[in-house]
């Protein structure tokens, strides 16, 4: 099991421990138009880029940091295509979003990002928040030393803060949007998104609020995070001892669930997911978001496999899939006015 796997196992566990404390009842609405009036924001807010490099159609992506909403600051990776083998473009983009406790600089995500670029698509990956450059010591500490010893008040703070992040990554996902669409070698028009577990269960709220995407392919989520985290294995042991309601969670997560969010989303959308998945459910959690996101939609399921799409030859077969769906929505287009 990878660092960034067992940090974010820990931090879902802490989520669990912190939500045990009394907290103030949260709103109750559940209607498309005010939850998702939530991600609102003035489009004319300045990006204040600061790139730590020139960045160039050449292969080699280069870190960004970019004004969000809410006076947040966000990290990123950009990168174009090099064009000695793709022309000068305009390049079709692909945002990616990380899964529960990865960032922008894991390896794993950081090799995606240089298949892409070899392949044509200007790439970006950006740190969610309370992972990677905007990592919360406070919160780092929680997860290494457990919250016993902390106060109510304590408790209500660092859930705040949990809580927010949600909400708030989906506002980072919007403005990475803008920040492409200042790029001149990128194509406004073919800004695709790619997430994974963690990163596909908010990029189906934020496929769902913003128009502006060509695609979205979300990999190994789901929908309803109460149905989430009541058949997850990852929280077995604490709905055994009682400690925790994940009904009460899924109602405080609600203003980041994709049951509220997919149903908007017009982008072609591609799904997969492993039939034995016990992480984000696929029986239950799945087949929800299965059900909720609207046509054009290509759905894969891989039975025998688990949330790392582990069983043989799964993993390969979903990136020769992925690969395909955005070669068609992304880069075909643009070869077939030529």
């Amino acid at each position: 099991m990878t660092p960034s796997i067992r940090y974010g196992l820990a931090a879902l566990a802490l989520l669990l421990l912190l939500l045990v404390a009394p907290v103030a009842a949260q709103p109750v609405a559940t209607d498309y138009e005010t939850l998702s009036a939530i991600y609102d924001y003035d489009p004319e807010l300045p990006l204040n880029a600061e790139w730590d490099d020139e960045l160039e159609a050449d292969g080699v992506p280069v870190r960004v940091v970019f004004d969000s909403v809410g006076g947040e600051r966000v990290p990123a990776l950009v990168g174009l295509p090099p064009a000695t083998t793709y022309g000068p473009g305009p390049y079709p983009a692909v945002i990616f979003g990380h899964g529960l406790g990865g960032s922008k600089d894991d390896s794993a995500y950081k090799g995606a990002m240089m298949i892409l670029l070899q392949n044509g698509f200007a790439t970006m990956l950006i740190d969610f928040p309370a992972h990677g450059e905007r990592s919360e010591p406070a919160l780092e500490a929680l997860v290494d030393d457990g919250a016993a010893s902390l106060s109510e008040a304590e408790i209500a703070t660092h859930l705040g803060t949990v809580l927010s992040g949600m909400t708030q990554a989906v506002k980072d996902l919007r403005r990475s949007v803008d920040l492409l669409q200042t790029i001149d070698l990128v194509d406004p028009e073919r800004i695709g998104y790619t997430g994974l577990s963690m990163g596909a269960i908010l990029g189906a709220t934020f496929s769902g609020v913003d128009d502006r995407l060509a695609c979205s392919a979300l990999i190994v989520g789901g929908a309803d995070w109460g149905e989430i985290l009541a058949g997850s294995q990852l929280t077995a042991d604490a709905r055994a001892s009682g400690a925790v309601d994940p009904r009460a969670i899924g109602a405080f997560l609600r203003e980041s669930d994709p049951m509220y969010f997919a149903d908007h989303i017009s982008a072609p959308t591609l799904l997969v997911f492993g039939g034995k998945d016990d992480v984000v459910p696929y029986e239950t959690a799945g087949k929800l978001l299965e059900s909720l996101v609207p046509e054009p939609k290509t759905v894969v399921v891989y039975e025998e496999s688990g949330h790392l799409l582990e069983h043989s030859g799964d993993r390969f077969q979903a990136i020769m899939v992925l690969s395909a769906f955005l070669t068609e929505h992304l880069l075909a287009p643009a070869e077939s006015v030529n």
